[in-house]
């Protein structure tokens, strides 16, 4: 088995943007430390996270229900209507 190199650009692509990310993250939570103290950053990240938490309850099911609409359905207009409704709400 051979792997092809754009495979290779890809895995490399996935890996170094998802340590990226890690520590822009970090650095992030750093900086805002720094700049909002201790107390004030623990009140963000408790608002964040009651927001991410509603936010994963009110979505919950949805993607999957509108994808498994698109999929199933084979009327072009219905599916257009989908996605629309999609990328307007969410």
């Amino acid at each position: 088995m051979t792997v092809k190199k754009s495979d290779v650009y890809k895995i490399i692509a996935l890996y170094g943007s998802s340590f990226i990310n890690m520590v822009l993250g970090v650095l992030t939570s750093i900086l805002n430390t720094r700049i909002l103290g201790t107390a004030s950053f623990g009140d963000l990240k408790f608002i964040e996270t009651i927001v991410r938490f509603f936010a994963s309850v009110t979505t919950a099911g949805f993607f999957v229900s509108i994808t498994r609409l698109i999929a199933i359905n084979n009327n072009k207009s219905y599916q257009k209507k989908c996605w629309v409704f999609l990328l307007l709400f969410f």
